[in-house]
Order: structure tokens, then C-alpha cells, then sequence
């Protein structure tokens, strides 16, 4: 007996399904229906379009965030060895202004170039509903709007990362002064 393969959407997980001939014709036009409606690039477009969205909402959030705390610096940039009054002690080195800034500079430029991406391709699947044009225009639109979100995010970045870089900064003279003190006062007695 002649079998058709058949897109069913009541059984969840399974795209098709074989079926006879009676079979079909007893479902009428329920199967045409849902055919059609499985097949329909809306559908699967509307689908493709949630895990994009999410993706291209967190890569915009973490444009906004500069992901390196001062103790992130001090760790970095790691310790060294001094003496006073003939006693050694342990100091924090201080971060590089502008090496720290460097990389700031390039990880906001990374995070621009995958966010104009991102927005760009999410554009696209959403103007895929009117292929052609709509795709192009929905790619043009989605990657302006990534780009946009980027400058954006890339000035507050560089603001927490200068707020980040004078706190390590503080705190490594704080730390260093301490240390120099307790040293020379061992010294001296």
C-alpha cells in the first residue's frame, strides 16, 4: 500500500509522518492545511528569530558593561618587592593607563563589529517576511541599530574602565603606602 510522508503538527518532536492513502482521505483537508502551515517561511522565520533576538540583546547589554573590577587590574598587573629601613615588603604594582585603555579600545571595537552583525543578520530574518527588499532593508536597519547601541556602549565602557583603572590605582598607593609604613616602623625599632 502506497505510503505519503506527512508534516503532523499534534505530534510534537515529529516533523513527518508516514501515512496510507485511506488515511489521508480520511483526515480531508486537515493535512493540506497543516502542510502548508509548517512549510510557511513566517513560521519558521517567527522561530529563528527568538534565539537571534536573545543573542543580539545580550551582546548589546554586554556593550554596556566593562567586565574588569580593580581588583581585575591589581591581579593583572600583579606585585613586586621593595625595602625600607632594610625591611622588604611586598608592593602592588599599578595598572598601565594606557594599556588598560588599549584594550578597552579593542574590546569595543570587537563588540561593535559583532554587534552590527548581529543586528544586521536579526534584521534580515525579520525582513525576510517580504523577501528580497525586505531583507536587504531589515539587514541595513538591524545593523544601524547594532551600531548605534554600540557607540553608545562603548562610551560607558570606557567610563567604567577609567572609574575601574583610578580605583586600582588608589588602591595600590593606599596598599604601597601602608606597606612602606609598617616596614620602616619594623625598621626603626
Amino acid at each position: 500500500m502506497p505510503m505519503t510522508s506527512v508534516y503532523n503538527p499534534a505530534l510534537a518532536g515529529l516533523r513527518n509522518v508516514n501515512y496510507t492513502d485511506d488515511q489521508l482521505l480520511q483526515m480531508g483537508d486537515n493535512w493540506k492545511k497543516a502542510v502548508k502551515k509548517a512549510n510557511s517561511p513566517v513560521r519558521n522565520d517567527t522561530l529563528s528569530i527568538i534565539p537571534q533576538a536573545v543573542d543580539f540583546a545580550g551582546s548589546v547589554y554586554n556593550g554596556f558593561q566593562y567586565n574588569k573590577t580593580a581588583d581585575d587590574l591589581s591581579a593583572d598587573y600583579g606585585y613586586g618587592q621593595s625595602s625600607a629601613m632594610g625591611v622588604g615588603y611586598t608592593t602592588q604594582n599599578v595598572a598601565d593607563a594606557r594599556q588598560v585603555m588599549k584594550e578597552e579600545h579593542a574590546g569595543n571595537v570587537s563588540n561593535a563589529i559583532g554587534n552590527v552583525g548581529k543586528g544586521a543578520a536579526l534584521g534580515a530574518t525579520v525582513g525576510s517576511i517580504i523577501p528580497g527588499l525586505g531583507t536587504v532593508a531589515g539587514g541595513i536597519v538591524g545593523g544601524a541599530i547594532g551600531g548605534v547601541a554600540s557607540l553608545f556602549g562603548g562610551g560607558r565602557r570606557h567610563a567604567q574602565a577609567r572609574k575601574q583603572l583610578a580605583l586600582q590605582q588608589q588602591q595600590a598607593t593606599r596598599t604601597n603606602n601602608y606597606n612602606r609604613d609598617i616596614a620602616m616602623t619594623t625598621g626603626i625599632q
